[in-house]
C-alpha cells in the first residue's frame, strides 16, 4: 500500500523540536559518508504572462540509517518585483500550492508515501536553521533578530526560541502592519517580548542571532552594522534561477566562520552569493566548512565569543526529506491519519516476464 498524506494531515504531525533533532542526525549522517544527496535542480522557463517564470524545483537522495530514498518536486509560478523592494514573489492562479515528495523503500524499493509538503518543507528549513544556531551561536545568546514576517520567518521565530534560551526578539519587515501584527501573536505564542523594529539597523544592534527568513532579492542589512560575537543566519539563495541575497558583501567579510549545508550545491547551482565574493578574495575556501562537518566534529565551529559566524542554509537537500518522510509516515500510522491506496496503482507487474525467465528492469 502507498500512503497519501495530504497538507492539512502532515502539518501537525512532528514538532519543531522533533525536526531540529532530525535535521541534526541528518547532517551527522551525511557528514559521515552515510547517504546519497544530489545537487538540488532547478530550471524555469517562459510561460503566457511575461512577467512571470515557472519553476521546478527537484531533489533527490537516500538515507540508508532510514531506510528510505526521497524524492521531491514542487511546480510553481514566480515574478521577481522591484518596486518598494526587489524580492521574489510567488504566483498560485489555482490558489494551491503543488509541491509533494515521494518516498521509497531501500529494502523493496517500493513507493511507500506520497506527501504534501506544503508545511513540511518549510518547517524542514526552518528546523535546518535551528540546529545551526544550536551548534554555532553561543551559549549565552538571549536576543533574536529576525527579518521576516512570512511563513518561513514563523517557523524560524519557532526554531529559534525552541534551539536557544531566548530572552526578547526584535522583528522587522517592510510592512509596519505586518510586523506589528507579527509581534503580537508570536510574543504571545513564544512567550517572550517579541518587538517590532522601525528600522533595519534596531534588529541588528544588540542581537546574539540574526536570523533572515524573507522573500528579499538584496541585502536586507549593512553588514557594517554587525557586532563581534553574533551568528547570522539566511536562507534565501542565488542561483540559476534567480540571483538573490539576503546579506551583504561586508558580511562575508567580516564572518570569520561561513557554514554551508553542501559544497557541492554551491558550484552545481552556482550560488553567486558566496561564488563571488571568493573570487574577488573578499573571502576564501578556508573559512567555509559545511554543517555536517561541524555537527560531526571534524572541522571547529564557534572557535571564540568574538567570533561572526554566517550560516548560510545555502540549499534543500533530499536528505532531509527523506527522514522526514521516514517520520511523517511513522508517525501518520500511530496515530491513525492518512490513507492508504493500493500499490499496483503506482507500479507496473512484471510477473509475466519472470515467469518467462526474465529480471526486466521494467
Amino acid at each position: 500500500m502507498v500512503m497519501i498524506i495530504n497538507e492539512e494531515e502532515g502539518k501537525e504531525l512532528l514538532t519543531m523540536g522533533e525536526c531540529i533533532d532530525l535535521m541534526e542526525d541528518v547532517f551527522r549522517e551525511i557528514g559521515r559518508g552515510n547517504g546519497v544527496n544530489r545537487p538540488r535542480l532547478r530550471y524555469s522557463c517562459p510561460t503566457p504572462d511575461p512577467k512571470a517564470k515557472y519553476f521546478a524545483n527537484i531533489h533527490a537522495g537516500a538515507l540508508p540509517k532510514y531506510g528510505v530514498a526521497a524524492l521531491r518536486l514542487n511546480s510553481r509560478l514566480a515574478e521577481e518585483k522591484d518596486d518598494e523592494t526587489r524580492r521574489v514573489e510567488f504566483q498560485h492562479p489555482t490558489r494551491r500550492y503543488w509541491g509533494h515528495f515521494l518516498v521509497y523503500s531501500l529494502e523493496t524499493a517500493e513507493l511507500l508515501g506520497i506527501i504534501v509538503d506544503g508545511t513540511i518543507s518549510p518547517l524542514r528549513v526552518g528546523a535546518t536553521s535551528g540546529a545551526a544556531v544550536r551548534l554555532l551561536a553561543r551559549p549565552d545568546s538571549r536576543v533574536a533578530g529576525l527579518f521576516g514576517t512570512g511563513h518561513q520567518a514563523e517557523l524560524h521565530a519557532r526554531a529559534l526560541a525552541d534551539a536557544l534560551p531566548l530572552q526578547r526578539m526584535r522583528v522587522y519587515s517592510p510592512s509596519r502592519a505586518h510586523r506589528e501584527e507579527f509581534c503580537a501573536r508570536f510574543g504571545d505564542e513564544l512567550g517572550i517580548p517579541v518587538v517590532a523594529a522601525a528600522e533595519p539597523a534596531d534588529v541588528v544592534k544588540g542581537s546574539d542571532v540574526i536570523c533572515c527568513a524573507t522573500n528579499s532579492s538584496g541585502p536586507v542589512f549593512d553588514g557594517n552594522d554587525l557586532e563581534p560575537g553574533q551568528t547570522v543566519v539566511s536562507i534565501v539563495n542565488s542561483d540559476v534561477v534567480f540571483e538573490r541575497h539576503e546579506v551583504d558583501r561586508e558580511t562575508f567579510r567580516r564572518s570569520d566562520l561561513i557554514v554551508v549545508n553542501d559544497r557541492e550545491s554551491v558550484h552545481a547551482n552556482r550560488q553567486k552569493e558566496l561564488l563571488d565574493p571568493i573570487e574577488a578574495g573578499e573571502t576564501s575556501w578556508e573559512r567555509v566548512v559545511e554543517l555536517g562537518e561541524v555537527v560531526n566534529g571534524t572541522a571547529a565551529g564557534r572557535r571564540k565569543a568574538s567570533d561572526i559566524i554566517y550560516y548560510k542554509n545555502n540549499s534543500g537537500m533530499a536528505i532531509q526529506f527523506a527522514a522526514m518522510g521516514k517520520a511523517v509516515l511513522d508517525k501518520a500510522r500511530e496515530t491513525g491519519i492518512g490513507r492508504d491506496l493500493p500499490g499496483e496503482w503506482f507500479s507496473a507487474d512484471l510477473e509475466p516476464w519472470f515467469a518467462r525467465g526474465y529480471s526486466p528492469a521494467s
